[in-house]
C-alpha cells in the first residue's frame, strides 16, 4: 500500500483554474493521495463568517467528488482590529475518506499548525474519475525527435542506463502529449464502431452547417439515433454489472446508493419531490 502525501501552497492571486489542474496532476495515477497546505480558498462551508472567493467556490465544487478535510477551528488568526479569523489550511484527498484535521494554537505564526490524521484501508473511499487522454500522433512526433537513436553500450551498466533513459523519454513524451480530464460521471468504454459513428456524425454536422443540404440532415439524424441507442445499451450493461456486483458485495451497494443520492442533490429544487 502506497499513500502519497503532498504539501501545496496557492498564492492569493494565483489563477483559480490552475489550482484544479494541479490537483488533478497530483491525483493522477495515485490511488490514495492526500494534498494538504495553504489553499487561500474561502468558502462558507469551512469559513462561516468569511465571504467566499472564486478559488473557494471552484474548490468546493471540485471537493464534492473527492475527500475533503478541514479543521473545525480557524487556521489563520487575523491581527487586524476588525479582522476575522479564517480557515485557509486544509486537505483534499483521493482514495481516502476517513481523514481528520485539527488546528493547534501553539506557535506564534499567523497560521496555526494543522495535524492531519488518516486511517488507511477505509471501507468507503472517495475516488476521482481522473483520466489521461493521449494524442498518439503527437506522442509519436515528440518521441521521434527526443530519442537520439541507438545508444552506445559497452557493458551491463550501459544497458541499464539506456533502458532508464528510454523509459524516461517515453514518460516525458506521454506527459507532453496528454490532457487530463476530470469526469464527474461514470466513464464507459465505447466500442470502436460507435466512436467511428460519432466521428462521422460530427463530420456530417459540419457539412450540414455549411451546405444546408436536406439529405445530409436526414443522414445525420439517422446516425444520431443509432449512436443514442448504442450508448444506452452500454449504460444498461454497466448498470446490470453494478447490480450483479451489489448482490455479492455490500460496498458496491453503498456506492450505488451514494451515487444516486449525489445525483438527486445536484437536481434543482423544482425537480425534487
Amino acid at each position: 500500500m502506497n499513500i502519497t502525501i503532498s504539501s501545496i501552497y496557492r498564492p492569493p492571486r494565483s489563477p483559480t483554474p490552475v489550482l484544479i489542474s494541479d490537483l488533478l496532476k497530483i491525483f493522477r495515477n495515485r490511488p490514495e493521495c492526500l494534498v494538504v497546505g495553504d489553499y487561500n480558498a474561502k468558502h462558507r462551508i469551512w469559513n462561516q463568517y468569511v465571504k467566499s472567493n472564486a478559488a473557494g467556490n471552484t474548490l468546493y465544487k471540485f471537493a464534492r467528488n473527492c475527500g475533503f478535510t478541514a479543521p473545525a477551528d480557524p487556521t489563520m488568526i487575523s491581527n487586524r482590529r476588525n479582522g476575522r479569523n479564517s480557515t485557509l489550511d486544509f486537505g483534499a484527498s483521493c482514495g481516502l475518506s476517513n481523514t481528520h484535521a485539527q488546528s493547534i494554537f501553539d506557535l506564534s505564526s499567523d497560521h496555526n499548525p494543522v495535524i492531519f490524521t488518516l486511517t488507511p484501508n477505509s471501507t468507503y473511499k472517495h475516488a476521482h474519475n481522473c483520466f489521461t487522454f493521449t494524442n498518439r500522433e503527437r506522442f509519436q512526433n515528440i518521441l521521434s525527435v527526443t530519442v537520439p537513436g541507438n545508444p552506445r553500450i559497452n557493458d551491463q551498466d550501459g544497458i541499464e542506463h539506456a533502458v532508464q533513459n528510454f523509459t524516461h523519454l517515453i514518460q516525458d513524451s506521454i506527459n507532453q502529449s496528454s490532457k487530463i480530464k476530470f469526469l464527474t460521471h461514470q466513464a464507459y468504454s465505447i466500442a470502436l464502431q460507435t466512436r467511428q459513428k460519432i466521428k462521422e456524425k460530427h463530420r456530417l454536422k459540419k457539412l450540414w452547417q455549411a451546405t444546408r443540404y436536406p439529405p445530409t440532415k436526414i443522414e445525420m439524424n439517422k446516425l444520431q439515433r443509432e449512436i443514442k441507442r448504442e450508448l444506452k445499451n452500454i449504460k444498461d450493461h454497466a448498470w446490470d454489472c453494478d447490480i450483479e456486483e451489489a448482490n455479492e458485495n455490500p460496498d458496491a451497494l453503498f456506492k450505488i446508493i451514494n451515487k444516486k443520492k449525489t445525483e438527486a442533490d445536484n437536481l434543482p429544487s423544482t425537480y425534487r419531490l
